[in-house]
């Protein structure tokens, strides 16, 4: 990672919220906060984990990254400089930033020859002759861990792994500065997913990239990421260097999710933290900490919107009970 001062990326008070259709004689619009309120640094050569339950706003907060969604509010910050969304901005945009999406099956061209789906990054920005996009196509190829025979094949003659690698390949034609992968190998078989992890951090380690990865899988993230950030309900709960977060997870909800993951040891036990009740709807969500329902350690004063406090260095947490949670533990 960089010791550049500058973030790569920086999220400022980020907010999403799709309208809902009113029903007959209903006076209040109504919204799905999807994204409530994000507040995110990426530094150059970071991978940033993001994680949490389905319907979090992950993928919103991806998408809204990537252009492919508009803010409701907030702003979003690239080297610095605020996003521009008209044409010209989002060309410039799509040269930085690349996305590798969950499934490959749906992010490939079925009628295009992976070669071509590769190259047309390249072909689009022209970034070079015949020979040299042919000869940048054969480069990616090798990369990834795909014969260059591969090149003429149609994705349905290759294997969900495969596919996935050449989507790799693709997204890193023109050497984008920021690389998004919501969650690239959920889609997978077991047996592939170590691969295409290997291959990631292989990848992050030889071109020195900055990744946004997004994934539900605890054990993923804390193998591939530096730091993490966990996300519940369109809002950021805690963030921190990952060893320190897997080791000394400070917020309920952090600590509910990571009381979760399997471990591999029969003999081995761990105290489960089960919560009672619903994830609340994020349609006009209260105001407040939005565990609230569901903490076991909920006071009056969580009804009062969270307040960041810091636990460590560079760990911080959404929970203004989490000083009295740490020393009764």
């Amino acid at each position: 990672m960089s010791n550049n001062a500058v973030p790569l990326l920086e999220i400022k008070n980020l907010k999403k919220w799709f309208p809902v259709k009113k029903k007959p004689f209903e006076r209040e619009k109504l919204f799905v906060k999807a994204v409530n309120g994000v507040n995110l640094t990426i530094m150059p050569g970071e991978t940033l984990g993001l994680v949490g339950e389905s319907g979090c706003g992950k993928s919103t907060l991806s998408r809204m990254i990537m252009g492919l969604e508009t803010k409701t509010e907030g702003e979003i910050l690239f080297d610095g400089v605020s996003y521009s969304f008209g044409t010209e901005g989002k060309k410039q945009l799509y040269r930085q930033v690349k996305m590798v999406f969950q499934n490959p099956y749906a992010s490939l061209n079925p009628r295009m020859r992976i070669g071509k789906a590769i190259a047309e990054p390249l072909v689009v920005n022209h970034m070079g002759s015949k020979g040299e996009i042919d000869k940048r196509v054969k480069e990616l190829l090798d990369m990834v861990g795909i014969p260059a025979d591969y090149a003429n094949r149609f994705p349905h003659e290759l294997s969900g792994g495969q596919r996935q690698r050449v989507a790799i390949a693709r997204a890193l034609s023109i050497n984008p500065r920021l690389l998004i992968c919501d969650e690239p190998v959920s889609a997978l078989d077991v047996s592939i997913r170590s691969q295409i992890l290997n291959l990631l951090a292989d990848l992050n380690r030889e071109l020195n990239l900055t990744t946004l990865f997004i994934s539900h899988d605890l054990s993923v993230v804390e193998y591939l990421c530096d730091r993490v950030a966990v996300m519940y309900l369109g809002r950021i709960m805690e963030i921190s260097p990952a060893k320190e977060l897997f080791a000394r997870p400070s917020h309920p909800y952090t600590q509910a999710l990571f009381s979760a993951i399997p471990v591999p040891d029969p003999h081995a036990s761990r105290a489960r933290i089960t919560l009672s009740g619903d994830v609340p709807t994020p349609v006009n969500s209260p105001a407040g900490c939005g565990f609230l329902s569901r903490c076991p350690y909920a006071a009056p004063e969580c009804a009062n919107e969270p307040v960041w406090d810091s636990v460590g260095e560079g760990h911080c947490t959404a929970c203004r009970r989490h000083g009295e949670i740490a020393a009764s533990a």
